[in-house]
């Protein structure tokens, strides 16, 4: 501060220092702008050095360090403030952080225990929710919460609210404990008793207990020991007990008890010769008959024994065990003696008729015989000739041997007709692409095409050509026993149809006129549909007879079976227009106008020397210069006809020569243009000062839209008038500009109409990359990107053309997501779905089929086909685009019953069948027993086997494997017998047997007894089977081995008579009552 300078002394400058800041920037904020209740985030500002404050810590709090912690819902402002610098204020930096509350979690109920394949529907205190399980292998859940158990274990079935503003989904989890039902137990053990008898029961899972559900006819006790009551069938369950959720499991196993047999008495012949037969009869019936040896003698089913070679053997009636009872055995003995040996005859037992066959004999020296020489004949050499068709009898004769009959040995022949041939009618031509149905005169064949590219044949006859070409359809009798199948041949032929011919030429005509026309197929033939319109000559010129329209036909005629073709081509014939008559003055002063008139209207006016005289369009005439012109009236050509001319000659004199005017002759409205005139003198004027004026220099000034005649008048010379010289001027007003209406966002490949509120302009594009636009203003996006769509109101006169302007913004759509993973699943089942490009949606077209996950896990939920679709939202114009892939779900077949006997005997054979039909039977072990496809068990070791059936795969789900056990035991091997066997009445032997166990019988306890330990008494004479009997084990029936004892009666003792005393040295004769005896003495020293 400066105190000015006083007289001599200088000025005095106070000094006061001033510090000027700059102030601080405001610090930029970044992180997270939105919370959840209870969460922290860290904040950081682009400037250090600031202090972090909460506008509202009741809803967040902000840390020294810029932490947020979330405390209750809603918006507040964290504030980071630059301290103050110098004489700056501080700097407050606001950053809006939105807290969301979270949601609460929803409280689940509903079974937390389910056994595997049963359902249970869970819910939910909060609604809006999605259910999932953490497992499906354990449990699945569906969208509305029903849980379907899978497998054993514990799974978290959770059920999730969806996320809240910055607030994460809540997941509530509820625990469900699956239990697999406890398998039903396989009980194993004999399934039929004799009544007194016992059986042990075992099942394959311990723990459970028994039970008969009727004691009457069968008990059991606590360890599954079984005992026979009374005849009948009865359940023996087996209770696995419950566990978990699953219900106890109840295996039930029939047990059928029979009550045992008694014996049959056999009577009949008990000698034969080889060869013969006799038959045997048994007091009880039902039983079947063996022979103990078959090398011997064999028996029929009905008791028919054939001797087959010489000895003795045992016949024996089995009466059938009776369920679990074993079978009863009658013995009869008979004895063989030898007779020839039959032959064995080998060769081919079917022939065709007319066909041989040599059969040979195994035994030579016989003689030959057909039964019945009618259908077969046979010769010495055992030559066999087919006569006709039947069965008969070859026989070869071995001659009687001793007293042994001839043998004879029979050996069948069948014989077979040939099949005849069938006949085959229908058409045998065809043309491609049509068809024709073929008969045979006898049914039962099979049809067959030579050659499919030429000609199909359908199983029902029906033929169907292909291409040109002939073919042989066959038709097939299938073979008939010995003789072969017979085949029958009928060709077809195949023609290509003719392809139309192209007519060419002109196809408009004036009466009276030709035209020749040409067919691009050579060949066919040319006619009119109506000669009243138009003709044609064969070589095609058309001659117009009438007016109207005509079809003119060109015929390529018929190929093969394909009918001729026929092309046609439209003809218009037009009548020629008559000329018009003109009216009106002929004679003009050069100036003067003169209205002429013709007798047809709709013709043009037009001058052959407009230098003479012009005319207007309405007929005007116009003088210019003296002479003579032709004023021509033009009819315009009508069709094919051409235009009509009609002459009007005009006389034309001078008058006075008029000013020529020049200058513009069009102005718009407001402007202003001179015109000149050729001569001077003269006088201007307008003929309408209300479209446009004139100075008398000739300055013509545009008033109004409109034509007027602006006129310069030369004063009249001598007899001349006064000669008006005439210039028209066009006044035209300037078009506004017109406003466009319509869509102005397009997407790639779309089109927009666009209006505009004045019509007759014209569309164009500023840019036609990017979009295209018709002269009907309709849009088409090409490609992405802004372009003006401009329409154009032409000028107007000598106005301007003015232009209005319209963008359009164009988007590209975009492209479909490509869809890749399995489109076949099994329903219960899950896969995972990729789409090529991210950020879609996964939806279902039917949820009842299969779900689908955001993330794209299809589940399957029934059988049936369902689309399931991917969507990329829109962009910009472009709608969303959606992505279709197909999946297929198939359901899983269910497991097949198995039934039938589950116990066998080693050689044994038992059908089993399954409850679902479609299935392959296979062994497990086949070392065991082995199953035909037809499910027939063959026992070949003992041991356990599961015989399995299983249903194919159907779709996506795997084949299902149904399991059957069988047990096979060991037949019991027959025991060998021995001891004496012969014995006296009364006397006593004791048999042994080889294997123990076994019980002792007599098939005749009134020749002999056996007792239990084998002692045989002899009874009364004669012979008898004792017999020792193994007991059935398993499924194998009991052993019986036989052992023929013979019994003979003791003779009686024969009287002596004779002297009883004699004397040392001398003799005596001793006479016995009983001849065939030997003397013996007690004491050779006495006597």
């Amino acid at each position: 501060y400066t105190i000015p300078a006083s007289g001599a002394c200088p000025a005095v400058v106070s000094h006061y220092t001033i510090t000027v800041t700059s102030p601080s920037a405001p610090a930029t904020i970044s992180g997270t702008n939105t919370l959840c209740v209870g969460s922290s985030s860290s904040l950081t500002a682009s400037i250090s050095g600031g202090t972090w404050a909460s506008a509202n810590t009741a809803i967040a709090t902000v840390s020294a360090s810029g932490v947020v912690t979330a405390v209750a819902s809603g918006s507040v402002s964290i504030d980071y403030t630059i301290p103050a610098s110098g004489a700056c204020p501080a700097v407050v930096s606001h950053y809006t952080i939105t807290v969301t509350s979270p949601s609460a979690p929803a409280t689940i109920s509903g079974t937390n225990t389910l056994c595997v394949g049963s359902t249970s529907t869970l819910t939910a205190s909060i609604s809006g929710g999605i259910w999932a399980s953490a497992n499906t292998a354990i449990a699945t859940v569906s969208a509305s919460g029903v849980v379907t158990a899978v497998a054993s274990g514990s799974v978290s079935i959770d059920y999730t609210i969806p996320a809240s503003g910055a607030c994460p989904a809540v997941v509530s989890h509820y625990t469900i404990t699956v239990t697999n039902p406890s398998a039903p137990a396989t009980i194993s053990g004999t399934n039929t008793l004799c009544v007194g008898s016992t059986s042990t029961l075992t099942a394959s899972i311990s723990g459970g207990t028994w039970a008969s559900a009727n004691t009457a006819i069968a008990t059991v006790s606590a360890s599954g020991v079984v005992t026979a009551v009374t005849a009948g069938s009865v359940s023996i369950d087996y209770t696995i007990p419950a566990s978990g959720a699953c219900p106890a499991v109840v295996s039930h196993y029939t047990i059928t008890v029979t009550s045992p047999s008694a014996p049959a008495t056999i009577s009949g012949t008990n000698t034969l010769c080889v060869g013969s037969t006799s038959s045997l009869t048994a007091s009880i019936s039902g039983g079947t008959w063996a022979s103990a040896n078959t090398a011997i003698a064999t028996v029929s089913a009905s008791g028919v024994v054939t001797a087959v070679a010489s000895g003795s053997v045992s016949i024996d009636y089995t009466i059938p065990a009776s369920g679990a009872c074993p079978a009863v055995v009658s013995h009869y003995t008979i004895t063989v003696t030898n007779p020839s040996a039959p032959a064995t005859i080998s060769g081919t037992n079917t022939l065709c008729v007319g066909s041989t066959s040599t059969l040979t004999a195994s035994i030579s020296g016989g003689t030959w015989a057909s039964a019945n020489t009618a259908i077969a004949t046979v010769s010495a050499s055992g030559v066999v000739t087919a006569v006709t068709a039947g069965s008969v009898s070859i026989d070869y004769t071995i001659p009687a041997s001793g007293a042994c009959p001839a043998v004879v040995s029979h050996y069948t022949i069948t014989v077979t007709s040939p099949s005849a041939p069938a006949t085959i009618s229908g058409t045998n031509t065809l043309c491609v692409g049509s068809s024709s149905s073929l008969t045979a005169s006898i049914s039962g064949g099979t049809w067959a095409s030579a050659n499919t590219a030429i000609a199909t044949v359908s199983a029902s006859g029906v033929v169907t050509a292909v291409t040109a070409g002939s073919v042989s359809i066959d038709y097939t009798i299938p073979a008939s026993g010995a003789c072969p199948a017979v085949v029958s041949h009928y060709t077809i032929t195949v023609t290509n149809p003719s392809a139309p011919a192209t007519i060419s030429g002109t196809n408009t005509l004036c009466v009276g006129s030709t035209s020749s026309l040409t067919a691009s197929i050579s060949g066919g033939t040319w006619a009119s549909a109506n000669t009243a319109i138009a003709t044609v000559s064969n070589s095609g010129v058309v001659t117009a007879v009438a007016s109207g329209s005509v079809s003119i036909d060109y015929t390529i005629p018929a190929s093969g079976a394909c009918p001729a073709v026929v092309s046609h081509y439209t003809i218009t014939v037009t009548s020629p227009s008559a000329p018009a008559t003109i009216s009106g003055t002929n004679t003009l002063c050069v100036g003067s106008t003169s209205t002429l008139t013709a007798s047809i209207s709709g013709g043009t006016w037009a001058s052959a020397n407009t230098a003479i005289a012009t005319v207007s369009a309405s007929g005007v005439v116009t003088a210019v210069t003296a002479g003579s012109v032709s004023i021509d009236y033009t009819i315009p050509a009508s069709g094919a006809c051409p235009a009509v001319v009609s002459h009007y000659t005009i006389t034309v004199t001078n008058p006075s020569a008029p000013a020529t005017i020049s200058g513009t002759n069009t102005l718009c409205v407001g402007s202003t243009s001179t015109l000149t005139a050729s001569i001077s003198g003269g006088t201007w004027a307008s003929a309408n000062t209300a479209i446009a004026t004139v100075s008398a220099s000739g300055v013509v000034t545009a008033v109004a839209s409109g034509s007027v005649s602006i006129d310069y008048t030369i004063p009249a010379s001598g007899a001349c008038p006064a000669a008006v010289s005439h210039y028209t001027i066009t006044v035209t007003n300037p078009s506004a500009p017109a406003t466009i209406s319509g869509t102005n966002t397009l997407c790639v490949g779309s089109t927009s109409s666009l209006t505009a509120s004045i019509s007759g302009g014209t569309w164009a594009s500023a840019n036609t990359a990017i979009a295209t636009v018709s002269a009907s203003g309709v849009v088409t996006a090409v490609a992405s990107g802004s372009v003006s769509i401009d329409y154009t109101i032409p000028a107007s006169g000598a106005c301007p053309a003015v232009v209005s302007h319209y963008t359009i913004t164009v988007t590209n759509p975009s492209s479909p997501a490509t869809i890749s993973g399995t489109n076949t699943l099994c329903v219960g089942s899950t896969s995972s779905l990729t789409a090529s490009i991210s950020g879609g949606t996964w939806a279902s077209a039917n949820t009842a089929i299969a779900t689908v996950s955001a993330s794209g896990v299809v589940t399957a939920v029934a059988s049936g086909s369902v689309s399931i679709d991917y969507t990329l939202p829109a962009s910009g114009a472009c709608p969303a685009v959606v992505s279709h892939y197909t999946i297929t779900v198939t359901n899983p077949s269910a497991p097949a019953t198995i039934s039938g006997t589950n116990t066998l005997c080693v050689g044994s054979t038992s059908s089993l069948t399954a409850s679902i039909s479609g299935g392959t039977w296979a062994s497990a072990n086949t070392a065991i027993a082995t199953v035909s496809a037809s499910g027939v068990v063959t026992a070949v070791a003992s041991g356990s086997v599961s015989i399995d059936y299983t249903l194919p795969a159907s779709g996506a789900c795997p084949a299902v494997v149904s399991h059957y056990t069988i047990t096979v035991t060991n037949p019991s091997a027959p025991a060998t017998i021995s001891g004496t066997n012969t014995l006296c009445v009364g006397s006593t032997s004791t048999l042994t047997a080889s294997i123990s166990g076994g019980t002792w019988a007599s098939a005749n306890t009134a020749i002999a007894t056996v007792s239990a330990s084998g002692v045989v008494t002899a009874v009364a004479s004669g012979s008898v089977s004792i017999d020792y009997t193994i007991p059935a084990s398993g499924a194998c029936p009991a052993v019986v081995s036989h052992y023929t004892i013979t019994v003979t009666n003791p003779s009686s003792p024969a009287t002596i008579s004779g002297t009883n005393t004699l004397c040392v040295g001398s003799t005596s004769s001793l006479t016995a009552s009983i001849s065939g005896g030997t003397w013996a003495s007690a004491n050779t020293a006495i006597a």
